[in-house]
């Protein structure tokens, strides 16, 4: 095997291990809020942070709030992670020059719409579409949602980040 593919194994490792401890902090919410729900400190981060705009549930106002908040973050985590693994991360030979060029262009533009509407939107689950309003109805449904949104931001903000260097690397092969 080349450097190449195990400093890509180390850096892919390094992303996959931030993003699965990127997701503990949702599991000490979750259980928690399970073992104490009527603790004081779920009333004050939901009344100190109650102009946030967020997406929550009414089944669960308390807990969703705070993980939301939490989920905010995920960009922050993303961008630390990707400064702390670039040292490991090789490009490989761009060969669809086009693809690359789409990409660049048109993935910025997606993750404003996205991080418009998950990060600085507010959406109630309990009333949005079909899909969101079950998984809106269980503690470990929402869990599994804001896991799952977690995941999705911290990718995609990993992938905004990657960028620049695949747009060098492609103006050094001209």
């Amino acid at each position: 095997m080349s450097d190449k593919n195990i400093d890509n194994r180390r850096a892919n490792n390094i992303l996959y291990i931030s993003a699965v401890v990127g997701i503990l902090p949702l599991l000490a919410i979750y259980f928690l809020y399970i073992y104490n729900p009527q603790s004081p400190l779920w009333y004050s981060v939901f009344n100190s942070m109650q102009d946030i705009p967020s997406i929550t549930s009414d089944f669960n106002p308390l807990m969703t709030k705070a993980m939301d908040l939490y989920c905010k973050s995920a960009p922050l985590l993303a961008i630390f992670f990707f400064l702390v693994q670039l040292r490991y991360r090789k490009i490989d030979k761009i060969t669809d020059r086009k693809k690359i060029l789409q990409a660049c262009v048109l993935s910025p533009f997606f993750y404003g719409l996205y991080a418009y509407l998950v990060l600085w939107g507010n959406l109630e689950l309990t009333i949005a579409g079909r899909p969101a309003k079950y998984m809106a109805e269980s503690n470990f449904t929402l869990l599994v949602f804001y896991s799952l949104l977690y995941i999705g931001t911290y990718f995609m903000t990993f992938g905004i980040c990657l960028q620049p260097l695949l747009v060098h690397k492609l103006w050094k092969e001209r």
